[in-house]
């Protein structure tokens, strides 16, 4: 495709405005030079290129995850709304796998109840009570042991003394009793000396000591079988006391162990039940995105528009998608390049199961030429035509501009979003427009044609027909000089009649179209 100049394809060889043809009244006559009159209306300056028409909200869908098509639910051409479904894939495998991953969070979410309602805790508190019982027992049961040991012991010790005493007293009757034999010896003596030999043996028999001799043997028996005893009671007392203490300890070390079961049992419960809890939710964003796996086997309209092509057909398989679409100055779809370049450079892609164009509301993307994007800003008229349409006559307004140039067919361009503010019903994304952004405006000024003026001595001038009929030179001073009109500030007056250079005229008038600078436009 071979680039055309755009300024060439929107400026007419017609002058618009009123013209006067001078014909010859007769045949073989000269025909009298073209003029056109000095009136008053708009003189625009402006800039053309030619781009695309795009759909404002164009986009290149696919399935992020490839895969065979079963089933394709609209036609190209359809209108769509947003969410409707457009196309599915075979979803058997993806749905499986959503049931495993199903299994998986089922399962983590009863370790996670079974977790949280762990008994361990009040068991080890349970223990703890059960071990301070038991040592307050062994407490109970050891100072039980050691009362009656003392008592035991005190017992033995009063019986001890008792036996000492019945031992002091067998041994004073012992002594009393040898006393009284001592004592009664001599006199038994005497009273038998006068011839007779039996007052010794009766005096023997009378002063007998042995019943108290065996009393004081029996009670020194005794006091040593009180001291044995007192002896084994304090033995006793001893071991039990020492045997108590152990016991008591045992009992508190069970206590500490229950205290730490109980501690280890507390602490650990929260990151037990967090630790578990991290599992559940693993396994419910597996299930997620399981889910969202079979949900993206069905291809959904994200906005309204129309299907502007389908790739594919059922029982086919599509790729995932890898092209993405390129963006123009204020998010505007860009056009494919060659639509304006004449070369096809825009990147590949692979896997654009559809392609979906907005139903109405359309922009033109043009690239302007830098020395003419210098003079284009936002917000600025534009004038629009269409190749497709040509008695379409659409007027937009320039939304955005590319920050950055690009280099098409070794010129540096940028390209420019505009709206259409009046859109057609044959309006199509991808048909060739003409847009014409009016840089300058002066409206409602005293303008001559641009073509009828020239310079004479360094200054703008036009040609008049004199009085005697030979063309006069009339400097003037010009204002905005624009492509088909120049501002007149003064000079010139209106209704005056300026020729015109003979390859400008036609058979009839133009009124002109928008923005073309004639009356009214």
């Amino acid at each position: 495709m071979t680039r055309r100049d755009p300024r060439a394809s929107l400026r007419r060889a017609v002058l618009v405005g009123p013209v006067v043809l001078l014909v010859a009244g007769c045949a073989g006559a000269t025909a009298p030079p073209p003029t056109a009159r000095v009136d008053r209306g708009d003189v625009v300056s402006a800039v053309s290129a030619s781009g695309s028409v795009v759909g404002t909200s164009e986009q290149r869908l696919g399935f992020p995850e490839g895969g065979r098509v079963t089933e394709v639910l609209v036609r190209v051409g359809d209108r769509v709304e947003p969410g409707q479904v457009l196309a599915r894939l075979d979803s058997y495998a993806l749905r499986q796998t959503l049931d495993q991953k199903q299994a998986a969070l089922d399962q983590q979410q009863a370790v996670l109840g079974r977790v949280r309602g762990d008994t361990t805790v009040a068991g080890a508190q349970a223990s703890l009570a059960q071990a301070r019982e038991i040592q307050e027992a062994t407490e109970d049961e050891v100072a039980a042991t050691d009362d009656a040991n003392s008592s035991a012991t005190e017992r033995a010790r009063t019986q001890l003394d008792v036996e000492e005493d019945a031992r002091d007293v067998a041994q004073r009757q012992l002594r009393a009793a040898r006393a009284a034999c001592a004592s009664a010896a001599p006199a038994t003596a005497t009273a038998g000396a006068p011839g007779t030999t039996g007052g010794t043996s009766s005096a023997a028999t009378t002063c007998d000591t042995s019943a108290e001799e065996s009393a004081v043997q029996q009670a020194e028996s005794a006091v040593v079988a009180a001291k044995t005893d007192v002896v084994a009671a304090e033995r006793q007392e001893q071991v039990d006391r020492a045997a108590g203490r152990v016991s008591i300890e045992n009992a508190r070390q069970g206590v500490v162990s229950a205290q730490n079961d109980r501690a280890s049992a507390s602490s650990d419960r929260p990151y037990n039940v967090a630790e578990q809890q991290a599992l559940v939710d693993d396994a419910r964003a597996g299930v997620a995105g399981a889910r969202r796996d079979v949900e993206e086997t069905s291809l959904t309209a994200p906005v309204a528009g129309v299907v502007a092509a389908i790739n594919g057909a059922p029982g086919e398989f599509v790729p995932a998608p890898s092209g993405v679409t390129p963006q123009g100055p204020g998010g505007t779809p860009l056009p494919p390049l060659d639509d304006v370049s004449g070369t096809a450079t825009e990147a590949p892609e692979t896997g654009t199961f559809l392609v979906l164009s907005a139903a109405n509301a359309f922009e033109v993307v043009v690239p302007f030429e830098e020395t003419d994007a210098a003079r284009v800003v936002v917000g600025q008229q534009v004038d629009i035509g269409l190749d497709a349409v040509p008695d379409a006559a659409l007027h937009g307004r320039v939304l955005a501009m590319a920050p950055t140039g690009q280099d098409l067919n070794g010129i540096v361009s940028f390209y420019t979003t505009i709206s259409i503010e009046d859109p057609i019903d044959k309006l199509r994304s991808g048909q060739t427009a003409v847009a014409k952004v009016r840089t300058q405006v002066a409206q409602n000024v005293l303008r001559v044609p641009t073509t009828a003026v020239g310079r004479t001595d360094g200054r703008p001038s036009v040609t008049v027909t004199g009085p005697d009929g030979d063309p006069v030179t009339v400097p003037f001073e010009p204002g905005l000089v624009g492509d088909d009109y120049t501002e007149v500030r003064s000079g010139l007056q209106p209704g005056q009649d300026v020729r015109l250079p003979q390859a400008t005229v036609t058979a009839t008038p133009d009124r002109g179209g928008p923005g073309d600078g004639g009356p009214g436009g």
